[in-house]
């Protein structure tokens, strides 16, 4: 079984200066799509860390995926795949393996948000990753943060590590990962206006997420009654 806190290679850290970003980035809604989750072979996982065998990992995951039928998805970083990127077949898998255990019979407010969260890019490089217990519901940490940030360091919960957030006149600068409250260190600046558009356009994509998720959610839950609950649980919905 894989490790519990690999989800893909380290990010690098920040050298000097910060780096700042152009106007056009995404926050875009991932979720992780764990290996062992999905492997039906007893595969064995890479003996080293992602960093070191990226091309034994990527074979591996899809490996694993394929053995429950899920094929041809790319992840934007490691095992994060976007939700943008997974058809209705793949949900309906996922679903059927999220909850092969009868988990659904619990209390929705008991289940918790798919694991994942948001990844933040522009032009094609990643700049931030949900960390270890990062999830879909973690929007309101971004939302709050682009609403209410001042010029201290506030947190923006991605996971641990997290992240730190504060402006410096028209930009939001974004701190290298952290987990004491004297560890923040400005990692990259950002619009303001730039980063608030890309967290309203990431509600919206998470939205459209909680809407396709209903059919392949109603394959697996035999109480109709239920499926707006849990995929509110599931997508950290309002």
């Amino acid at each position: 079984m894989a490790p519990k806190k690999i989800r893909g290679p380290a990010l690098p850290a920040g050298s000097g200066a910060p780096e700042s970003l152009p106007d056009e980035v995404d926050l875009v809604p991932v979720i992780e799509l764990r290996p062992e989750r999905f492997d039906t072979e007893d595969r064995r996982p890479p003996r080293t860390n992602w960093d070191r065998d990226p091309k034994g990992w990527r074979r591996y995951w899809s490996s694993c995926l394929a053995d429950s039928g899920i094929v041809g998805i790319e992840a934007v970083h490691g095992m994060l795949v976007p939700v943008s990127e997974l058809s209705e077949a793949d949900l309906a898998k996922i679903c059927e393996k999220h909850f092969e255990e009868g988990d659904w019979n619990v209390e929705p407010e008991v289940l918790g948000p798919l694991e994942g969260g948001y990844v933040l890019r522009s032009r094609g490089s990643v700049h931030i990753v949900p960390t270890c217990c990062g999830d879909l519901d973690d929007l309101y940490d971004w939302e709050r943060a682009v609403r209410h940030c001042g010029s201290e360091w506030r947190m923006l919960w991605i996971g641990h590590p997290w992240v730190s957030i504060k402006t410096d006149g028209d930009r939001f600068v974004l701190s290298e990962p952290h987990e004491d409250d004297a560890g923040a260190k400005p990692r990259l600046t950002v619009s303001q206006e730039a980063l608030t558009q890309a967290v309203a356009r990431a509600r919206e994509q998470r939205d459209r997420f909680r809407v396709r998720l209903v059919p392949a959610l109603e394959k697996v839950i035999a109480s109709e009654g239920r499926i707006d609950q849990v995929v509110d649980a599931l997508t950290g919905s309002d």
